[in-house]
C-alpha cells in the first residue's frame, strides 16, 4: 500500500507540473484491527475533541467509519449560514501559536475565495472573517468563518456547490475529482 500511494503522489505531482491540476488531495486507506469497542472509541473522540464534528457510521460494504474533524461544511441558524474555510496544517508544538508560511496562508485564501465564489454564484452575499489559528487535537489550522443569509430553498444546490472544497479535493475541482476517481483505489 505504501508504494502504491507513493506512486499515486508522484502521478499527482506530474499532473500539477503539467498545469492540468493546481492541487489534488490524494489519500490511502490504512486498515487497523480494533483494540477496543468501536462505541467506546467514539465516546473517547467526543470527550477528546469537544470542538470537532465527531462522526460514527456503518455501511455494510465498507464497515464502521469514525473520526473527528474541525471542518464545518455548512451550518444554518435562522437562515444565517456559516461555512468554515479551513486550510493550512501544522503540528502543535507545545501549544504555541504556529508561524504560518506564505504557502499555507495562500492555500487558506484560495479555499476562502472558492467558497465565497460558490456562495455568490448561488445569489448570496457572503462575508468572511480574517483567518485565525485554531487548534484541533495535535494540529493547528487556519480558519475563516464565512456567513451569508439564505433565501428560499437553495440548500441542496448550495451543498453541491461547496462540497468538496479545494481543501479536501483539489483544484480545479472537476479535474481533481476526475483524477481521484481514476487513480485512487
Amino acid at each position: 500500500p505504501r508504494d502504491n500511494h507513493l506512486s499515486l503522489v508522484s502521478k499527482a505531482l506530474k499532473e500539477i507540473k503539467t498545469g492540468t491540476l493546481e492541487k489534488v488531495v490524494v489519500s490511502r486507506v490504512i486498515e487497523l484491527p480494533l483494540q477496543r469497542d468501536p462505541l467506546e472509541k467514539f465516546h473517547n473522540l467526543l470527550a477528546e475533541h469537544p470542538e470537532a464534528f465527531c462522526y460514527f457510521w456503518y455501511h455494510p460494504a465498507t464497515g464502521i467509519w469514525s473520526g473527528a474533524t474541525p471542518e464545518l461544511l455548512l451550518s444554518i441558524t435562522n437562515n444565517l449560514i456559516t461555512v468554515y474555510s479551513l486550510a493550512g496544517t501544522k503540528v502543535a508544538d507545545n501549544g504555541l501559536l504556529p508561524e504560518w508560511t506564505e504557502k499555507e496562508e495562500e492555500e487558506q485564501r484560495y479555499v476562502t475565495k472558492y467558497i465565497i465564489g460558490e456562495l455568490r454564484s448561488a445569489g448570496l452575499q457572503p462575508i468572511a472573517s480574517e483567518p485565525i489559528s485554531i487548534k484541533a487535537g495535535k494540529l493547528w489550522h487556519l480558519r475563516s468563518e464565512i456567513t451569508a443569509t439564505l433565501f428560499g430553498n437553495e440548500l441542496r444546490e448550495l451543498i453541491n456547490k461547496l462540497h468538496p472544497t479545494p481543501a479536501v479535493c483539489g483544484t480545479p475541482r472537476d479535474k481533481a475529482i476526475k483524477f481521484i476517481r481514476q487513480n485512487e483505489s
